[in-house]
This record gives C-alpha cells, sequence and structure tokens, in this order.
C-alpha cells in the first residue's frame, strides 16, 4: 500500500505536467528506489519547464518581431502542399482568416502571370541549393483583384538525404517602394528627353 502511494503519487504529477502545470513535482523524500525515480521525474521536469519558458519567450519575441515589421508569414509543407498562412498574410491580400484554403495553390495561382517564370526560377534554385534563400519581389493579386507588389523570402529544410521537405518564409508589401521607383524612373526618362532635346539644338 506505501508503495502504491508513492507511485501513485509520481503519476499524478507526471498527469499533471503533462496538462501543462509547469510545477508539478512528486518530492517524495528517502533514498529508496521509488524516490530516486521520483528525484528523476522532478529533475528532468525542472529542465522541461525552463526549455518551456525559454520557448515562450522566444515565441513573444518573434510575435514582436513580425508584428512590427508588418509581414505576412508561410510554413509550406511539400509533400501534399499543405501550407500554413499567417492572418496578417491573408489581410495583407485583402481575406479574412477562414476564406483561404491552407494549401500552396491559394499563393501560386495569385502570383501575376508576367512574374510567375522569374518566381519560379528563384524558387527551383533556392530548392537545389543555388542559393541561400528563396527571394523575390512579384506581384500577387489581392481578393478584389487588385496586385500588390511584395518582397517574399523564404528558407528550405532538408531531411538527412539533403532533400526539401519544407519552406518557411514571409511576405511584405513593398508596393509604395515600388511605386516611388517607378515615379523617379519616370523623372529620370522625362529629364533624358529633355537634355537630349537641348543637345541636337
Amino acid at each position: 500500500f506505501w508503495l502504491s502511494r508513492r507511485l501513485a503519487r509520481i503519476g499524478d504529477a507526471l498527469t499533471r505536467f503533462a496538462a501543462g502545470d509547469a510545477g508539478s513535482r512528486a518530492k517524495l523524500r528517502g533514498n529508496d528506489p521509488v524516490a530516486r525515480l521520483a528525484r528523476q521525474f522532478d529533475s528532468m521536469a525542472e529542465r522541461m519547464a525552463e526549455e518551456r519558458s525559454r520557448l515562450a519567450e522566444s515565441e513573444e519575441r518573434l510575435k514582436f518581431a513580425l508584428h512590427g515589421s508588418n509581414a505576412g508569414i508561410w510554413d509550406w509543407y511539400l509533400d501534399g502542399g499543405s501550407t500554413y498562412y499567417s492572418p496578417r498574410w491573408k489581410s495583407l491580400l485583402g481575406f479574412s482568416e477562414n476564406e483561404l484554403l491552407a494549401h500552396s495553390e491559394e499563393w501560386l495561382k495569385r502570383v501575376h502571370p508576367e512574374d510567375l517564370h522569374a518566381v519560379m526560377d528563384a524558387l527551383k534554385d533556392h530548392m537545389a541549393g543555388k542559393t541561400e534563400f528563396f527571394n523575390s519581389e512579384h506581384r500577387l493579386r489581392r481578393k478584389d483583384g487588385s496586385y500588390i507588389w511584395v518582397l517574399e523570402r523564404g528558407v528550405a529544410s532538408r531531411n538527412a538525404e539533403g532533400k526539401v521537405y519544407r519552406m518557411v518564409g514571409a511576405l511584405t508589401d513593398i508596393t509604395r517602394r515600388k511605386e516611388v521607383e517607378s515615379a523617379l524612373l519616370g523623372s529620370e526618362e522625362k529629364y533624358r528627353s529633355v537634355v537630349e532635346g537641348v543637345t541636337q539644338v
């Protein structure tokens, strides 16, 4: 009976810890095998609680960083095409949380036809290991049919054989930057035309 109670105490502590109680410990005294087992559990639980805390802090920092960068996140599993799109990714394209399927086709079919070839080349180069990151500036179609310019950066995860099985990346809206660049280019062309006209007189 004494042994059963002590084992049950370890079991209860383990159940509470697994359910999310990071402070759950068996706290058994003594030097018998059950007490040693309890101390091993308590030590393991302490390490796991510390890891959980560090992970939570990292996730919080990442959340603030992503919020500050105004980036939309995507997470693509190549086997089957399952893809996570963050709420910000969807809102940049004018969609609400539940309007898009969790599939890579949702992204691919929105790439502007004129940009698709260059985007796919950049993607293939990265997956072939030719580039450190997938990096592309292209247009994506929004829900209302309009297009925005985006910068997408991603990185591939590879298995032991070096085959890409997953890619994670971020998307940012660079439409304003592209508009400014276009305006500057137009101004330069007008200036060049004026100068050429003057020199030919």
